[in-house]
């Protein structure tokens, strides 16, 4: 196998909620791959992902979660052997367009990976993604009302619930700076369906040996906090969960990690009435991706239309 001398090579970069936590788990199974233990170091969405209010408007200052320094985000990846290829994965460099020419910057033959999920799914995803972290007291409709008021007040991230859906613009600026053959768009539905044949797909895409991990747990579920304190203690940072990572394997702290949370959380469901009313934003998006990808779409067309 052969790597390039700049690390990472390869970028995971969206779109939020649709398998990127899923797929950063399962990568780090791979030992051909070189994962940090930061998932989303979102340094080339720098500095607009700083200068939003990310995932909590309340937050000020400096984010410990991100990187915004280049000896910082070198130093993440130094470990990487010369045998393997490091992969960032942050979601946010879909969404950013000044990403993918940073990243070209900093290593052009750099591949691009993305899995794509419906918008409206994504949509609520996010949206639910902010419940459970206790962001969000809207309802789901009332959140898609406010959204252009929260956007201009610089609310980013996940908050941008309907605006994130639109895939196609920064699909082809990306396919503009790095070509067609350097980028594997994929669909969270296939992922669902085929974990197994998607992830061969993927390592088949990148030229390593496909070793798979040992269960497709589902990561980073989003849904209502049934206990806040113990939900709280195990998903954010802490200094006693600090200790305990020098202590235990990585692996074993994230599969565990994983498991609690999902325990701790219960799913929300999007009701016919908000999907049937979002659907139509996405008719003519959904058309244009299809067309991009080559790929036929019609279901996800009429998935939430009622037709």
């Amino acid at each position: 196998m052969s790597t390039t001398k700049t690390q990472p090579s390869v970028f995971l970069i969206g779109s939020a909620k649709s398998g990127t936590t899923s797929l950063y788990h399962y990568f780090l199974e791979n030992p051909s791959l070189f994962l940090p233990p930061l998932k989303e170091p979102h340094f080339f969405a720098m500095p607009e992902f700083a200068l939003r209010s990310g995932n909590n408007p309340n937050e000020h200052g400096p984010r410990e979660e991100v990187v915004y320094d280049a000896e910082t985000y070198r130093e993440l990846y130094s470990p990487c052997r010369s045998d393997q290829l490091a992969v960032d994965c942050s979601p946010s460099y879909l969404n950013n367009p000044m990403s993918a020419e940073r990243i070209y910057q900093f290593n052009p033959e750099s591949r691009i990976l993305v899995i794509l999920r419906h918008p409206v799914e994504r949509a609520f995803s996010a949206y639910s993604h902010l419940v459970r972290e206790g962001f969000e007291d809207l309802s789901f409709a009332q959140g898609l009302q406010k959204e252009p008021e929260r956007s201009a007040m610089g609310y980013g991230g996940l908050w941008r619930y309907k605006e994130n859906g639109f895939y196609t613009g920064s699909l082809k600026h990306f396919e503009k700076v790095f070509g067609h053959s350097k980028m594997k768009v994929m669909l969270f539905d296939d992922l669902v369906a085929d974990p197994s044949f998607l992830m061969k797909e993927i390592y088949n895409f990148l030229g390593v040996e496909s070793i798979l991990p040992a269960s497709f747990l589902k990561y980073n579920v989003s849904g209502e906090v049934r206990l806040r304190l113990a939900y709280n203690f195990i998903g954010r940072p802490h200094p006693v969960k600090k200790l305990i990572k020098k202590i235990f394997p990585l692996k074993l702290l994230q599969s565990v990690k994983a498991k609690t949370l999902i325990r701790l959380t219960t799913k929300l469901s999007l009701t016919e009435a908000d999907a049937a009313a979002l659907s139509p934003s996405y008719q003519s998006e959904i058309t244009d991706l299809g067309a991009w990808l080559g790929r036929d779409l019609s279901e996800w067309k009429t998935r939430y239309s009622g037709d």
